[in-house]
């Protein structure tokens, strides 16, 4: 009786146009569909607007990075593995994720220069962090956002996470997961750069407390540091 349902099973899929299960799982499931749903023209206008702000940041920093050079290979390493139908982040649109983090990303790169001079080091990128994307992508390899500090010093064992402001800000705040020290043997920092104002400040993750910390009601009560304004200097 179990044999005969299976091939009327298959009979069934055949009927409706399924030489097997995962072609018709897939078809069901529309995990066929790639990009039909992504705004690529919308994107495409995304990237040209992030190299026109890298390249208007970088005009007054110390930094030589080929913007254009970077934004293209990273968008082709995300469109060619199909990456952006991963992402997702509390209601925003795929194309609205992929500015976000990859405006974030440059500038990380923008201002790792700056940040190095600052702290008397040399970073590197973090493989670990989540915005981090390799140039040659392996089947183990994932993308997903996490809490992983943005670069790091081996030698001299320091941890950086830039957090960068695109907008006009009433305070900068920093939440509670990028204060915690893992590794007890490494420095801390948490580079803030006010973009919309051109200020800056790199804080020591150990001159903060406990009683630093206030519930934001506008992330969900998350703990966070409110950066003093006093500490926050012109960065050009």
């Amino acid at each position: 009786m179990i044999e005969k349902n299976k091939n009327k099973e298959k009979i069934y899929r055949k009927k409706i146009g399924f030489k097997n299960q995962s072609d018709m799982k897939s078809f069901f499931s529309a995990k066929d569909i790639t990009d039909s749903n992504i705004n690529w023209q919308l994107i495409h206008q995304y990237n040209q607007r992030l190299i026109d702000l890298g390249n208007r940041i970088k005009s007054v920093t110390d930094s030589s990075l080929d913007i254009e050079k970077l934004i293209n290979d990273r968008f082709d390493i995300i469109k060619s593995n199909n990456l952006i139908n991963k992402l997702n982040n509390n209601g925003r649109t795929k194309e609205q994720v992929y500015f976000k983090m990859t405006q974030g990303y440059l500038a990380v790169l923008l201002f790792k220069p700056f940040i190095e001079k600052k702290l008397n080091c040399e970073l590197i990128d973090n493989p670990k962090c989540g915005d981090y994307i390799p140039s040659v992508l392996t089947d183990s390899w994932k993308w997903e956002r996490n809490h992983e500090f943005d670069l790091y010093d081996p030698n001299k064992k320091i941890y950086v996470d830039v957090q960068a402001a695109f907008t006009k800000l009433e305070k900068m705040d920093i939440k509670n997961h990028k204060l915690k020290r893992i590794e007890s043997d490494y420095e801390y920092y948490v580079a803030c750069f006010d973009l919309y104002d051109a200020r800056y400040c790199i804080i020591d993750t150990k001159n903060i407390s406990e009683s630093d910390l206030y519930k934001n009601p506008s992330m969900e009560n998350q703990l966070c540091y409110a950066v003093p304004k006093n500490l926050m200097e012109y960065w050009f």
